[in-house]
């Protein structure tokens, strides 16, 4: 924090955008099942079963992957968490333009939904980390405008907007520029970030418990 505190404005201002400009990535990834799902299912010849089980996938990843984002990071330290997660959270939101088939789209959402968390819960850390606490008020405000305000109010909009009046996919293509220059910057300046590591074992019965746990929730209200 004291090494990030004599940086300039510009750069504090720069990493606080491309956390929030990958993390809105994530906001368009996840209102395309919640928003779109007639031309989902229009596009892929899809009943609406198998578009909540689309949905169902999709939120199953991203709280795994919120749960396990800290883990991530102890052993791979936050260089590599967070550089690896921006690539491909920015790779399988460009991906989501080209799948062809239920499958894939499938596949696509789980990728997506997994660096999506990842991306939020490792953000929100190197903020925490990065900034002092008189800062924070409006640090996270900014980036909950990102994570909580956009996915709420403005993505349903903007990924309808594409599927009324051109090709739902196209919303991928349009959003996605911000994913690229959120993450060209984090790898400008990745020596910034930590890249302290603490060996801590894998706790798989956990793993396995948060899984089940996890999934039947999801399933459930889903479902409901």
């Amino acid at each position: 924090m004291e090494r990030f505190q004599r940086k300039s404005i510009l750069t504090k201002i720069g990493l606080i955008g491309a956390l929030c400009f990958l993390v809105l990535l994530d906001g368009v990834n996840g209102a395309m099942t919640s928003s779109v799902g007639r031309y989902l299912m229009g596009t892929f010849s899809a009943t609406p079963d198998q578009i909540t089980w689309a949905t169902i996938i999709y939120y199953v990843s991203k709280l795994y992957a919120l749960l396990l984002a800290a883990r991530l990071q102890e052993r791979i330290g936050q260089r590599k968490a967070l550089l690896g997660v921006s690539t491909v959270l920015v790779l399988s939101t460009i991906a989501g333009a080209f799948t062809t088939n239920y499958p894939s789209l499938l596949v696509t959402l789980f990728v997506q939904a997994g660096a999506g968390g990842m991306m939020i819960a490792l953000g929100q850390g190197a903020l925490l980390m990065f900034f002092p606490r008189r800062a924070q008020t409006i640090v996270q405000a900014f980036f909950a405008l990102a994570f909580v305000m956009f996915p709420a109010t403005v993505a349903p909009g903007f990924v309808g907007t594409f599927a009324y009046n051109f090709n739902w996919q196209d919303a991928y293509l349009w959003i996605a520029p911000l994913g690229l220059m959120g993450c060209a910057w984090l790898f400008w300046n990745q020596k910034l970030l930590s890249d302290a590591t603490v060996p801590v074992p894998v706790p798989f019965l956990k793993i396995i418990f948060i899984a089940t746990a996890l999934f039947s929730i999801v399933y459930v209200l889903e479902q409901g």
